[in-house]
């Protein structure tokens, strides 16, 4: 979230259509239900894609609503990420596209370190907000960091939606 707001913006922001998804993912995420937070926060970025980029295709209209709101310390940081078992380099938005919102959204799955085998990224729920780490076998992301840089993409790209 990148700004303050005015009390009208705040009730603008509430009449909005999404609101509910990004009000209810808070919900959860103070409940400690950080899966269902994290997956009502991408179907809200996949709504505001589709909103703003009608004419796009899924992938392609998700992973420019994240290049074009990602927070510019995230995408300096994140530029590319090596995904070992594919041996290629993928920018954020296209890691969060298709190692974690399709796997979460399609499979349910849950991508928890402690659980998951197999996977190219995998969520780390430590204290560190902005982990980021590649080793021989796996992507890890904060999974705390993620979700609240996506909690200031969902609010940030309500407030657009609105103008």
């Amino acid at each position: 979230m990148t700004d303050t707001i005015t009390d009208d913006e705040l009730r603008l922001i509430k009449e909005h259509q999404l609101y509910w998804l990004f009000s209810d993912s808070i919900g959860l995420f103070n409940f400690g239900r950080r899966y269902s937070c994290l997956l009502l926060l991408l179907c809200a970025i996949d709504a505001l894609a589709k909103r703003k980029f009608p004419q796009l295709g899924v992938k392609e209209r998700f992973t420019k609503h994240l290049k074009e709101n990602l927070p510019k310390q995230t995408r300096v940081e994140n530029f590319n990420i090596r995904i070992p078992k594919k041996n290629c380099m993928l920018r954020l938005e296209e890691v969060l596209y298709q190692y974690l919102r399709n796997p979460m959204v399609h499979e349910g799955a849950s991508l928890d370190i402690k659980t998951t085998t197999g996977a190219h990224v995998v969520l780390y729920w430590g204290s560190d907000k902005r982990y980021v780490k590649v080793d021989d076998d796996t992507v890890t992301l904060g999974g705390n960091g993620v979700i609240l840089v996506l909690f200031g993409v969902v609010h940030d790209g309500i407030k657009a939606d609105m103008v």
